[in-house]
Order: C-alpha cells, then structure tokens, then sequence
C-alpha cells in the first residue's frame, strides 16, 4: 500500500522530477516525512523542519524558521511581505538540487539543530 507521501509524488505532474530529486536529498537527513497543508512536509521531533511547495516558476523547500538559520550563501528567499519567520530555497531544475546537495543538507541540519 502507498502512502500519502508516495501517492503525492507519484500524481505530480509539474515539478515531478525536480521533486523526487529533492525528496530524496531531503530524506537523506533522516528527517520524519508527512503530507501537511496537501504538501510533504519534513519534521524532527514533531516540530516541523521544512516543506515542498511546488510553485508556478520554481520549486520551493520552505524552512518554517527560516530566519534562525545561517545563510552565508544568501541563498534564502523570503516568502513574501508578510511573511516574517519563513525562508526557502528556490530549484528550477534537478541540476540545481544536484548541484547544492551539499548545501541543502547543512541547511536542513542547521534548521533541526536550532530548534
């Protein structure tokens, strides 16, 4: 039997490459993986550490408590106006997520570690 998680990657149409690439750096983490909000959402210890929005121009790892980690890259993007503690990291395509692998990983690290 699938699951929610399983079901939800394999019905995705745009983005569902890229998306299978980033669950499965994200998963390398060890984090706890659910569907929240319609979306896979990553936790640690039941907090929630991180989310894959699949938007219209890119493919977003949202960070729920962005703000507390440490972008010396400047890689982070805040999510809107209104938005005051969350921050992502934008892929346009599965090069990219291959490409910052490394990168992802210390920031999904870093944003459990500082909870």
């Amino acid at each position: 039997m699938q699951s929610s998680v399983d079901k939800f990657f394999n019905g995705a149409t745009k983005w569902r490459d890229e998306m299978v690439m980033l669950r499965a750096v994200v998963r390398s983490v060890k984090l706890d993986e659910n569907i929240k909000w319609r979306l896979p959402c990553y936790s640690h210890e039941g907090h929630n550490v991180a989310i894959i929005q699949p938007f219209k121009s890119c493919l977003a790892l949202m960070f729920f408590k962005g703000t507390l980690l440490k972008d010396a890259k400047k890689v982070l993007v805040e999510n809107g106006p209104n938005s005051q503690a969350s921050r992502r990291l934008e892929f346009r395509a599965v090069a990219d997520i291959k490409k910052q692998s490394v990168l992802i990983r210390s920031y999904l690290i870093n944003a459990f570690e500082s909870m």
